[in-house]
């Protein structure tokens, strides 16, 4: 197969898709390093509170934006400011 079938299906550029078939490999593997997030700091207590969440019945759960607003009363820091609960929200998804 040509490489610019190969970069038309994969979506990958001509270098890259010649790279990879020079090495041998068969699928690439895409090492993202960790990048800090703001949530870090609170990872432990989130993680608790989400924890609580799911025992609770399903009707009966908060959503993000419920435990954003505990979030913003229990933890009066500067990161939780007009978007942070959409941070909220990526970290639980």
């Amino acid at each position: 197969m040509p490489i610019r079938e190969i970069t038309r299906r994969t979506e990958l550029s001509c270098n890259t898709v010649r790279k990879y078939l020079a090495s041998g490999e068969l699928e690439p593997r895409y090492r993202r390093p960790k990048s800090p997030s703001k949530l870090d700091d609170y990872e432990q207590i989130l993680t608790s509170w989400l924890h609580r969440e799911t025992k609770r019945p399903r009707k009966q759960r908060r959503t993000t934006k419920h435990l954003h607003q505990s979030s913003m009363q229990m933890l009066d820091h500067n990161w939780m400011q007009s978007n942070s609960h959409k941070a909220l929200n990526h970290t639980v998804r």
